[in-house]
């Protein structure tokens, strides 16, 4: 399980920094880093549950794990933005409480078996807006993991 929870908080995570406005390391990245996502897995989609990807708006990444989110959860969470993040341009910091620069905010709980053991979306009251690439960003994002014993 805990390969499981890993690869599934390094997705996740890897799905919500991914923007055009990470600064490129001494030349040897285009100026454009990451695929176009403007369209892929809209907000607005009638899915349920609601799912979307958006990127964050800068290369700080501002992440509040929830108190009830299980500690190995939050532990991978925090592993995974600790050692996968080091060798980039992005800098993850967890936070103690929400505020207007959180980017992510991880939630667990029980919701039922809807067909995913996780997923991100970003609520239509969050703020947001789109980077110079035309690319969507979202602060408040919410990244849920399905603690249903199905997807244990």
């Amino acid at each position: 399980m805990a390969a499981r929870v890993k690869l599934a908080v390094l997705f996740a995570v890897l799905s919500l920094t991914v923007s055009g406005a990470l600064p490129a390391a001494a030349g040897d990245l285009p100026d454009r880093t990451g695929p176009e996502i403007a369209s892929l897995l809209s907000c607005e989609r009638d899915v349920d549950p609601p799912r979307c990807v958006s990127v964050g708006n800068n290369s700080v990444h501002y992440v509040y794990i929830r108190r009830s989110v299980p500690e190995k959860i939050a532990k991978a969470v925090r592993r995974v933005m600790r050692e996968h993040y080091e060798r980039t341009n992005l800098r993850m910091i967890v936070q103690s409480t929400i505020t207007s620069r959180t980017d992510v905010i991880v939630f667990a709980a029980d919701y039922g078996q809807n067909g995913a053991a996780g997923w991100v979306w970003c609520p239509p009251d969050a703020p947001r807006g789109t980077t110079q690439y035309g690319d969507r960003w979202c602060r408040h994002q919410q990244l849920r993991f399905n603690l249903n014993a199905r997807y244990a």
